[in-house]
């Protein structure tokens, strides 16, 4: 653990360092064949290559559990840009490699995160193939964590209590139309996650998978969302076949001045092959600076499980916290999660993390 501590310290040191130098750093890599920038990762002009990723360390201590410290994620990125119309993309990704236990397998622990190649046929219209990160609701697609406020996910978007898989494997066409001035973009996508999914340690939820999503710019403060999924998942399987999942979403985006308000509900059914669920859940967050690169963050959550009418389990929990972004792509959270019903789901506890782009 001791070890692990110190890793976590240097790097962020490391982080600050870096920012200090940047300049002196950029007037010395000039005449070099590849530049750094600090959060935007490595760059081979000639290539057309950038090479960056994240990192995440965090401390948790949940009610009732063992205490844990490790090293949550290590993600490489690789974008090539071969042609103005044609972008190949990867994430590679360690997750838990490293822990209070010690050092894991390195290969044990290795994921292919995402794998697309995007093509632009038009200015308006584009077209993604390969393993993406699935398209519903709104934190899923920037869940990165550098990126967003809380250590933890809400529920309806982890990947224990989530109805869907986080990532797809298929064919998206992205189409881009202004209306008022302002973008409404729509996705349409194809999942088939049988015979596309590449190497991966994780299971493959979805067999086959159908979705649309809708995101308006209202104004420049706001964005309004609507998400629908079609799916069959491989871990329903059972005598008469595989259910068809239909899940139903909407959800909101505003900013303001470094204040937020961001909200996501879901409603998921299932019915057929013996089975019957629903399920129904939400998350209100708001952030709120404090000054000094700090903002509080608050959120409250609900999820509702019913079979076959009877209700399962109704959960209310609420997140307490602070984030502190001395760079913009570094930043520091702590958190206090509680709630109502949650032990298992998302458990009560102090929650803290390290997350930096590199």
């Amino acid at each position: 653990m001791r070890k692990l501590i110190a890793v976590l310290i240097m790097i962020v040191l490391s982080a600050l360092h870096c920012q200090s130098a940047s300049a002196e750093h950029n007037v010395e890599q000039a005449d070099r064949w590849y530049n750094y920038h600090w959060g935007r990762g490595v760059t081979v002009p000639a290539a057309n290559l950038n090479i960056g990723g994240y990192f995440k360390g965090s401390y948790n201590r949940p009610e009732g559990q063992r205490e844990t410290l490790q090293l949550d994620d290590l993600s490489l990125f690789i974008t090539w840009t071969p042609h103005a119309r044609l972008r190949f993309f990867s994430e590679i990704e360690q997750h838990n490699w490293i822990n209070n236990d010690g050092v894991e397998n390195f290969v044990d622990k290795l994921n292919v995160e995402r794998l697309f190649v995007d093509f632009l046929i038009t200015d308006a219209v584009s077209a993604r193939f390969g393993k993406f990160l699935t398209p519903f609701g709104r934190w899923n697609v920037i869940h990165s964590a550098p990126l967003v406020w809380t250590t933890n996910r809400p529920v309806v978007t982890d990947n224990f209590s989530s109805p869907f898989a986080l990532r797809a494997n298929g064919l998206m066409l992205n189409y881009t139309h202004i209306v008022n001035e302002h973008n409404l973009d729509v996705s349409i996508y194809l999942d088939n996650s049988t015979n596309l999914e590449p190497k991966s340690f994780n299971n493959v939820i979805f067999d086959q998978a159908a979705g649309l999503r809708v995101n308006y710019e209202v104004t420049e403060e706001l964005q309004l969302g609507f998400s629908y999924l079609s799916y069959k998942a491989l871990k329903d399987q059972v005598d008469q076949g595989l259910p068809i999942h239909h899940l139903l979403g909407v959800d909101f985006l505003w900013q303001h001045q470094g204040y937020e308000l961001m909200f996501e509900s879901l409603y998921h059914t299932l019915d057929g092959a013996g089975q019957k669920l629903e399920e129904k859940g939400m998350y209100l967050q708001g952030v709120v600076p404090l000054g000094g690169k700090v903002s509080a963050v608050a959120r409250y959550e609900y999820f509702d499980t019913k079979e076959l009418e009877k209700s399962l389990s109704i959960s209310h929990i609420g997140v307490l916290g602070l984030a502190w972004r001395p760079y913009l792509p570094l930043v520091m959270k702590s958190e206090y999660r509680f709630g109502n019903n949650n032990g298992i789901i998302a458990p009560s506890g102090l929650f803290v993390s390290v997350a930096m782009f590199f």
